[in-house]
């Protein structure tokens, strides 16, 4: 399965953007396809996620339409990651556990779903009754401590759960956990900041962990870096970023779909 498209969202504007890689994970290589307005959904969206099939998506926003203080939006694509196609199934405020939300995150099996935002600076974990159907039943499992922090913008997971990274007031963070156990996080194994950038929003990694992927808004670029085996203290910079274009800055999540 190799990942075709990355689709990147800016977080002050109201847009959801679509960009083509012509090669897998080459953003050296990328070019704009299509957007989607977002502006009647949320003012303020901040991460996007994409089921791996293409055919839901999923949006974190902390001023929702709805009037709720943070939720995520589930659209089903018609056409598989077709973002022109989306229509909306159904929304999950966060607000209970978290009312200025950033992050999201749904494993390979879509059954857990894990959120962090600014306002508790704490990690939270779900389980999803029906895979990737945030209309089923939502179970809380657990939430983690208060992060020691300012400000939480990004999330991700190494595939099997074993690594957190958190960007922190744009120092990304990795903590070696047991396997999505977020209750009692270690002290982190590695901070990182970015050379290229003083502001990294969020960061992704590809399938493999062999590179990692890191936007910023200092030069509203995405960059590319090798890493070794998901490790954060390996990263060494590529030279190759991504200028996003002057309609979409300020981009503060991104997300790779797979085809």
């Amino acid at each position: 399965m190799a990942i075709k498209y990355l689709d990147a969202k800016r977080l002050q504007g109201t847009n959801a953007e679509r960009l083509a890689l012509s090669t897998s994970y080459d953003i050296d290589n990328m070019s704009f396809v299509q957007y989607m307005d977002y502006s009647s959904y949320d003012a303020r969206p901040h991460d996007v996620q994409l089921k791996p099939d293409g055919t839901k998506m999923y949006v974190m926003g902390y001023m929702p339409a709805g009037g709720n203080n943070g939720e995520i939006s589930q659209f089903t694509l018609a056409t598989p990651y077709d973002i022109s196609t989306a229509s909306l199934d159904t929304t999950l405020a966060t607000d209970s556990y978290e009312n200025d939300p950033t992050s999201l995150f749904i494993d390979s099996s879509g059954t857990r779903l894990i959120y962090t935002g600014r306002n508790a600076m704490k990690i939270h974990r779900f389980t999803i009754g029906d895979a990737w159907d945030l209309s089923s039943t939502i179970t809380h499992v657990e939430s983690s401590g208060a992060i020691s922090g300012s400000s939480i913008w990004g999330l991700t997971f190494k595939p099997d759960g074993t690594k957190l990274y958190l960007d922190d007031n744009y120092t990304v963070s990795q903590y070696d956990i047991s396997a999505w156990d977020i209750s009692g996080l270690p002290t982190a194994t590695t901070e990182w900041d970015s050379s290229e950038d003083s502001s990294i929003a969020d960061i992704e990694f590809n399938s493999d962990g062999s590179k990692m992927f890191a936007v910023g808004w200092e030069n509203d670029r995405i960059y590319q870096y090798s890493v070794t085996s998901y490790a954060l203290s390996s990263a060494s910079y590529d030279d190759v970023y991504f200028q996003l274009p002057t309609d979409y800055l300020n981009a503060s999540g991104f997300g790779f779909s797979k085809s």
